[in-house]
């Protein structure tokens, strides 16, 4: 008994060395993030590759990431070994989507973050006033800082990272560059005039990627710079001093507190001014006072009301 005992034990290590020794290069690397995508679970690395795993032994380890660093510690530590690992390596930060994740989901950022930031990796995006701050503005969610320009003047990474997306957005970011970091944040750079970079290139801090301008649902030129986890913004200020030009921490903890605005927006409802209508009706029409109505959409009670505006009544 203690000797196949031991031949079990043996056979046990020598596949655990095999497995180690056949994906140590995907093992080495950091978890940066994972994603549930149907039956699979989509690990971000942070050499810049995602992996599907489809065995479920992995996922339940998957699954207590949070106590774990590395994989190669998953299997020293694991009792017993899956039966199979499928894994298949592509670069993750190649998605076409303007919203990599799917768009907002304040489920996907129910957990606390502790993102690493190399205070030695960033640069003001543009060393400009910053005119328009992140949150509710005119019964709208306003997901950026927005900061004065000149026409023609260079926007910076912040961030060394790769390219994503590079292209002219119609939906009202005009000319926007997408990067993604090792670190899984991505930052959006919107109304360009032009642009200096193209997808799939790699950037550094501090390199210029586009030039100011005012293209999209801009009224004069700026830069409307947006930070996002997961799909999801946040306020830049959290992490970043802005007006000191540099980070606050090497580390960025994002609580679910953060994201509340998300879940705001799953909740918000609009309403189109129509011919006939006043503060008052509408009040009554959505059982929400006038006062309300006036605070989410920054307005007063003697605003007069045009056909066709759009009001926020939630």
């Amino acid at each position: 008994m203690h000797k196949l005992f031991n031949m079990t034990r043996l056979l046990k290590y020598t596949i655990l060395s095999f497995l180690i020794l056949s994906f140590g290069n995907i093992f080495s690397q950091n978890i940066i993030d994972t994603i549930p995508y149907k039956e699979f679970e989509i690990i971000l690395l942070d050499n810049q590759t995602w992996c599907y795993v489809n065995n479920d032994s992995v996922l339940e380890l998957i699954h207590k990431r949070d106590s774990i660093k590395h994989y190669n510690y998953i299997l020293s530590e694991k009792t017993y070994l899956p039966d199979s690992l499928v894994l298949f390596v592509d670069e993750w930060d190649s998605i076409p989507q303007l919203y990599g994740y799917g768009g907002l989901n304040y489920a996907l950022v129910q957990d606390t973050f502790a993102i690493p930031l190399d205070t030695n990796d960033f640069t003001l995006p543009f060393d400009g006033k910053v005119i328009s701050e992140f949150g509710w503005r005119w019964g709208r969610m306003h997901h950026a800082l927005d900061i004065q320009l000149q026409l023609g003047e260079p926007v910076k990474a912040a961030f060394s990272g790769k390219v994503r997306r590079a292209f002219y957005n119609t939906g009202g970011y005009g000319n926007l560059v997408i990067i993604r970091h090792k670190n899984g944040i991505e930052t959006y750079y919107a109304h360009l005039s032009k642009l200096l970079v193209s997808e799939g290139q790699w950037v550094e801090s501090g390199e210029a990627i586009g030039l100011g301008g005012s293209t999209g649902y801009s009224f004069a030129p700026h830069l409307h710079w947006e930070v996002r986890f997961k799909d999801n913004s946040f306020n830049p200020r959290i992490f970043v001093d802005y007006e000191n030009g540099k980070l606050k921490s090497d580390t960025l903890i994002l609580v679910p507190e953060l994201f509340y605005h998300i879940k705001e927006l799953s909740q918000t409802q609009y309403y189109t001014v129509k011919q006939g209508d006043s503060l008052w009706g509408i009040s009554r029409r959505f059982g929400i006072s006038i006062s309300a109505i006036c605070s989410l959409n920054n307005i007063t009670e003697n605003t007069v009301l045009k056909i066709g505006q759009t009001l926020r009544v939630r």
